[in-house]
């Protein structure tokens, strides 16, 4: 009688980080909410070799975390630009593009704005020059190797969608006039956008209903003339 218990645990062995996301999905959502620092783990270290070759053992292990930094530079920034608030969304946009990166959780993003330098605009105003440094803190586990390649690649291939997020934010805050680009040195820099040609006006053309009434009138004279005609005929 064939035994299916090995086979089963076996299965379960290979996709053990699924079954522990489950765990924890359910165990947050239920219990214990956001914020934790301990998650879901396998213990093969205090199980025999025959025990674990029947059963997997699943304890509460200590959360460690892993902060990988990342930095941009924000160029030519005029005064009105609220750039807390704006790197505040750039925030949201980096957390939306390191979704994708398989068993990657995100604890949580801080930021740090370092004044460069201000430099004088054409029209007399002061524009500045900032650096943004993000610390992004992640949860350390699964037995992964450091995420830092991939969060660095993730981002430097979505250079041009942050890019139009900034864009994005700007635009809804109804500053129309800043466009934005990235410069020679990799910086998101800030130029004015440039102001498109007035609509040059239409040809001037009569209404249709215009065109009818001169049509219908002139029809009316031509009768009345050649009636006329008709009728002088007549009386001679």
């Amino acid at each position: 009688k064939k035994r299916f218990g090995p086979i089963i645990i076996a299965g379960l062995r290979e996709s053990y980080g699924e079954v522990i996301e489950y765990i924890e999905h359910y165990t947050d959502m239920k219990y214990l909410g956001y914020g934790t620092d301990f998650f879901w783990c396998v213990d093969d270290e205090d199980s025999s070799e025959e025990e674990q070759q029947h059963m997997i053992t699943l304890k509460m292990c200590s959360l460690t975390e892993e902060v990988v930094g990342v930095s941009f530079q924000l160029a030519d920034l005029p005064p009105k630009l609220d750039v807390e608030k704006l790197t505040h969304e750039m925030i949201q946009i980096i957390k939306s593009l390191l979704k994708g990166i398989e068993r990657l959780d995100i604890i949580d993003i801080r930021k740090e704005i370092v004044n460069v330098t201000t430099s004088r605009g054409g029209g007399g105003e002061e524009n500045q020059i900032k650096d943004v440094f993000f610390d992004i803190h992640l949860a350390e586990k699964y037995g992964k190797p450091s995420f830092e390649p991939s969060v660095n690649n993730r981002l430097k291939r979505s250079m041009k969608t942050i890019l139009d997020g900034i864009q994005s934010y700007t635009d809804a805050q109804g500053i129309y006039d800043l466009d934005w680009y990235l410069n020679g040195v990799g910086a998101y820099a800030v130029r004015p956008r440039p102001q498109a040609d007035p609509p040059s006006d239409p040809p001037f053309a009569f209404p249709l209903w215009a065109i009818i009434t001169l049509v219908a009138t002139a029809a009316l004279l031509v009768c009345c003339c050649f009636g006329c005609i008709m009728l002088r005929m007549r009386q001679k």
